[in-house]
């Protein structure tokens, strides 16, 4: 019983991890939000396409299994086929990442699922309950105070309930009344289904140094060197060698799949854009 809670808490910080680092870069980015088609999240969908930089699509699955696809212009809403969405033609700046919400045990069709050539980030709010979907959002975008309290207002809800943590609150804008909520609990709806790649790095190698042909000694030189070497051995030591003063060797590139030492300079020097 104990192994599964501290399994249950480890997926939970995960998860809450990966959650904080995506919020950090959403601020300017172009996000895809994909939402049912429903009165109240149309609101909230609407609500962020003023504040972040957004592709909203509302979807609707027919009885029949087809889909219906509705986008927001920024002025009016407009009919976007599924063949426009798969292909992503349907913008003109496209999505880095995408949020799609689907009804709780009702996920939403795999064909809606972005295709990775043009959105690399996908994650899910798997809920259309309005404090959790708030709540999840709100992280995800890292809304400022400001934010929190717009959609407090705007959905009749203790902040507290929307943001449980305070997340982004000084310390005089935070409340006393107590919550029975959290972002453990909420991290039930969260799921990332797709993170981006990460580039490939050059992978560097120390090249070995050739080493010199022996020289041909002759047989006196030979003995010389040798009364010289024992002589040198009686009384002394061997000389301490310090690795962080002896020069490193020159590295070259071989490619990927080498195992090998990394020159850290010359990599963030070629992964710096």
């Amino acid at each position: 019983m104990m192994k599964k809670q501290w399994i249950k808490w480890i997926i939970g910080l995960v998860c809450a991890s990966n959650l904080m680092a995506m919020a950090s870069i959403k601020k300017d980015e172009v996000t895809l939000v994909l939402m049912p088609r429903d009165k109240i999240l149309k609101k909230v969908g609407l609500d962020l396409a003023k504040r972040y930089p957004l592709l909203f699509i509302t979807y609707k699955v027919q009885p029949n299994g087809s889909i219906s696809l509705h986008g927001w212009t920024g002025s009016a809403w407009v009919k976007v086929t599924t063949q426009e969405y798969l292909a992503g033609t349907f913008f003109k700046n496209g999505p880095t990442s995408a949020l799609i919400v689907e009804k709780q045990n009702v996920p939403v069709p795999t064909l809606l699922i972005p295709p990775k050539k043009w959105c690399k980030e996908v994650v899910k709010i798997k809920t259309t309950q309005l404090r959790p979907l708030l709540h999840l959002t709100g992280r995800y975008f890292d809304f400022p105070y400001k934010y929190w309290s717009y959609f407090s207002k705007r959905a009749t809800l203790p902040m507290t309930d929307i943001n449980p943590e305070n997340h982004n609150l000084s310390w005089y804008q935070k409340s006393n009344k107590q919550t029975q909520y959290s972002l453990k609990q909420d991290l039930q709806y969260w799921q990332v289904v797709r993170k981006p790649t990460p580039p490939k790095l050059p992978v560097v190698v120390p090249v070995k140094k050739e080493e010199p042909a022996p020289k041909k000694v002759e047989k006196k030189e030979k003995a010389e060197k040798k009364e010289s070497t024992e002589a040198k051995k009686e009384g002394s030591e061997k000389p301490v060698v310090d690795p962080f003063k002896t020069p490193l060797p020159p590295a070259a590139v071989l490619g990927a799949g080498s195992v090998s030492e990394v020159d850290t300079k010359e990599i963030k020097k070629e992964a710096t854009p």
